[in-house]
Order: structure tokens, then sequence, then C-alpha cells
């Protein structure tokens, strides 16, 4: 009896200890809940802002407010998965224009597309694939070199795949950094505590991670580059014109 009274209070003890971790669960839960900015509370001042920008005759800081709107509610929105090529380029050009406001003359972004790319831009590809690769190349590139530099976009198809290239100008990575990016990308990993990922932003990760889940191993994130040269981070994607 005294064994089976044993087994029960700890039984008790076990269903309270679960119960406070939940209700601790739930309780933070509400706590974030409630620190969240309101999206269209967000929109709304933005929209304010831009609207006493123009007033005051400042047309160009009104724009870069509508542009910068535009981006958070393109990286925010949760309704698409997936979005079309044109739309992921045309918001990592909102970017590189708010940049360029930041750095007036540091860099300049080039489209190098073929004559056939235009049938590709509708094809749905995953959303956020670009914009962060873009991101790595100014602030792990570009940021450090002197004098103005230079980022391209790249878009090249066989009959079934899709090859996004970003390539910079900037200072490029270390060959022993570069090969240990390589290793993790092409074994789908993450340390997040290597010298590596800290150096590439864990976007380039992300982006890799979800690429393969969605089409296979055959498909994801590379890179390449040269000490001084620079940097050439290649997407690849399965070719749908649906």
């Amino acid at each position: 009896l005294d064994e089976k009274d044993e087994m029960s209070e700890k039984l008790r003890h076990a269903q309270r200890d679960l119960y406070e971790t939940e209700l601790s669960k739930q309780q933070m839960q509400v706590l974030a809940y409630r620190n969240q900015i309101n999206p269209h509370f967000l929109y709304n001042t933005l929209d304010s802002l831009r609207g006493e920008l123009y007033m005051c005759d400042m047309p160009n800081l009104a724009q870069m407010v509508e542009t910068l709107s535009e981006l958070f509610r393109y990286s925010i929105s949760q309704k698409e998965p997936l979005i079309s090529l044109e739309a992921e380029i045309d918001n990592t050009e909102k970017y590189i224009r708010i940049m360029q406001f930041r750095f007036p003359n540091k860099f300049v972004l080039y489209k190098r597309f073929d004559d056939e790319t235009d049938e590709i831009l509708g094809m749905q590809v995953p959303k956020m694939i670009l914009q962060p690769i873009v991101e790595n190349s100014i602030n792990h590139g570009l940021e450090a070199k002197i004098g103005p530099g230079r980022i391209f976009i790249d878009i090249t198809h066989t009959e079934r795949t899709v090859c996004i290239w970003v390539d910079d100008d900037g200072v490029g990575i270390p060959a022993d950094k570069l090969d240990s990016i390589n290793t993790q990308l092409s074994k789908n990993e993450s340390n997040c505590a290597a010298d590596s990922v800290r150096g590439m932003g864990l976007a380039l990760f992300n982006i890799n991670s979800r690429i393969r889940l969605l089409y296979g191993e055959d498909y994801g994130v590379s890179v390449a580059s040269s000490v001084g040269k620079g940097t050439q981070v290649q997407i690849m994607l399965p070719l749908s014109k649906e």
C-alpha cells in the first residue's frame, strides 16, 4: 500500500509539473502576442509619415518610407509560401533602393538575364530566397570593400533547372571558411556556433534547407569565392512554368 501511495504521489507531482509547464508556456505565448507590433499599426504609421514628408516637400524621403513599408509587408506576409520569381526580384530591388539611400554611391545592382528569361519570371519559387543573399553580399562583401561595389543577378536555365546567380565584387571569403560553408550546405546542416555560419548569416542555410525540403537534395545553394575578387552564390531550382 505504501508503494502504491508513493507512486500515486509521484504521479500527482508529475501531473502538476506538466500543468505548470503548460500554463507557463501559454502565459509566455500571450505575453509574446501582446508585445508584437501590429502590422496594420506600422503600415498606417509609415503611411502617415509618408504623407507628412510629401507635405514638407521631401519626396525622396517619402518614397523611401513607402518602399520600406512595401518591403516590410512582403517579408511578413505568410499567405503565399511560394511567389513568382518576378515578385522576388522586385522585392530585392526595393531592398537595394533602401540600402543605396543609406550608403549613397556605395554599390550598384545589375540584372543580367538571357533572352528567354521572361517566360521564367512567372514561375513560382520559395519566398525570400533572393533578398537575404543580396543582403549578405552587402554586409559581408561590399561594406568592407574600399570604393564602390557591384552586385549582379543572373538567371540561366536548362530544360529542367533554373539557376539564380548572385555575384558581388566584394572582399571575398577565405578558402578554409568557404570549404566549411559548402560542406555544411551539402549536408544540409547548420552549426550555429561555427564561424563560417556567423560569417555568412543563418539566412543562407535557411534558404538551402527550405529549397531541399521542397524539391530534394539535387537543388539548393552553393557558394564560390575568391579573396579580394568577390563571391558568387548559386541558387538551383527545378524549372516549372506552371
